[in-house]
């Protein structure tokens, strides 16, 4: 989906957040078949019209996407939730948005120190290990 509505202005294809950068001549056959109508001018490929790329709200195309991708504009955004971490003065601290556990209160694991296994992963190691030894 995009996030907002891009426009290309006529005038030289440029970098949309550098605009001292235009795209160089080879790019044309490339912004053509992502549905640009440029034309060569002085060696720049150039829009003789505004060109809107996308709408914002609306799906974006694999073409869209590319020529956003070429001129860049980001739309998406990336996050990372922690569900741990490791400092040599504190060891291990397990957070408390952890993938294993619903939100608990932060446990700390000191260097040297090993963790405490959730309840079961002995039982089923163990019911593993002696599975393989029957094959």
């Amino acid at each position: 989906m995009a996030s907002r509505t891009v426009v290309l202005p006529s005038g030289p294809v440029v970098m949309y957040e550098d605009p001292s950068s235009p795209f160089p001549h080879s790019m044309d056959p490339q912004l053509r078949k992502l549905g640009l109508h440029t034309s060569l001018v002085k060696g720049v490929p150039s829009l003789g019209t505004a060109h809107e790329v996308c709408k914002a709200g609306k799906v974006l195309s694999a073409e869209q996407a590319q020529l956003l991708k070429l001129v860049g504009v980001e739309m998406a955004t990336f996050e990372v939730k922690l569900g741990g971490c490791y400092t040599e003065e504190a060891g291990f601290m397990a957070g408390p948005h952890s993938v294993e556990s619903p939100p608990t209160k932060a446990v700390v694991i000191k260097p040297g120190e090993e963790p405490k296994k959730p309840k079961g992963v002995e039982e089923a190691f163990e019911e593993e290990m002696d599975d393989e030894d029957d094959e």
